[in-house]
């Protein structure tokens, strides 16, 4: 007898409650990956503002809080790995964070060198990001630090304060932060990253919609996703990798199975990418290039 384990290596990718900007034509909606870290410096004002020309319908952020407790737009553990700093970003208060260059380590192809150490582009606080946006864009906000509760706590009054909860979701694939997200009330979370796996994998493999779709949120996964599938046997494990495409109209009519529930197919790269994602009926992607992104729709 053979059992099969599913392992999937995860990194660095993101799930996602209800937000859809007015005028939508049918089309996925296009999401702005980190402002668009594809073009720009994520996660900066910049990016952010050249999406939004761009004509995207969304935009998905990652966030962090300063040691003085400001929400501040920052995706890696070390501010070296894209900034001119160093070392976590909750150990620096907002005023230093705003005086380092997200962009310092930004490189763009067919460009020399690294073209934004010569114009600072900073990090900006979470209120700065929404006043970049229009209010009634859909916002994405992805939050990566632990511990949860001083986080959320200090997102959820941004949101309060600007009036954004009610566009924005917050995501986390950190468990901790998604539950902690539901407790402090008044925030869209996002369906869990571990949920909407489970569901996928359980729909391609044993063609059951389980576990029960969560109505009214929205669900995310990779377009195209590296999986390992390990079989255990006496003597040992037999384990085989593949590029898995999960989303495919049967999973989007499971996870449609419950009203108002919407799905985004992220790492959408290519316009094939894009096509396919319409096909089979995907209400968003995620996308690194709005500028390319744009160039699918025609």
């Amino acid at each position: 007898m053979l059992s099969a384990a599913l392992m999937i290596a995860l990194a660095g990718t993101c799930g996602v409650a209800d937000a859809s900007p007015p005028g939508h034509t049918g089309e996925p909606l296009i999401i702005a990956h980190r402002g668009g870290t594809g073009d720009f410096p994520e996660n900066t004002v910049l990016a952010i503002t050249n999406a939004v020309a761009s004509g995207v319908d969304g935009i998905w952020l990652t966030v962090q809080a300063s040691s003085d407790g400001v929400p501040v737009l920052y995706r890696p553990s070390d501010l070296a790995t894209l900034s001119d700093g160093a070392g976590p970003v909750n150990s620096k208060t907002v005023q230093q964070l705003e005086q380092l260059n997200a962009g310092w380590n930004f490189t763009a192809p067919g460009v020399d060198g690294y073209p934004y150490r010569q114009q600072a582009t900073p990090i900006p606080t979470l209120e700065q990001a929404i006043a970049a946006t229009p209010p009634d864009m859909p916002l994405f906000l992805d939050l990566k630090q632990v511990p949860a509760q001083p986080l959320v706590s200090a997102v959820a009054q941004v949101l309060t304060s600007t009036g954004a909860a009610g566009r924005s979701t917050v995501y986390s694939t950190d468990a901790d932060i998604t539950d902690a997200a539901v407790r402090e009330g008044g925030l869209r979370v996002a369906e869990s990253r571990d949920l909407t796996r489970q569901r996928l994998f359980n729909v391609a493999l044993n063609h059951h919609c389980d576990p029960p779709p969560d109505p009214g949120k929205w669900a995310g996964f990779e377009l195209h996703r590296d999986v390992t599938v390990t079989e255990q046997f006496t003597l040992g494990s037999g384990i085989s990798a593949v590029n898995a495409e999960v989303w495919d109209a049967a999973s989007v009519e499971c996870f449609r199975s419950q009203a108002g529930m919407k799905v985004m197919g992220f790492a959408v790269k290519t316009v094939d990418d894009y096509r396919l994602a319409r096909k089979i009926g995907l209400d968003a992607v995620l996308v690194d290039s709005p500028r390319a992104a744009q160039q699918w729709r025609h």
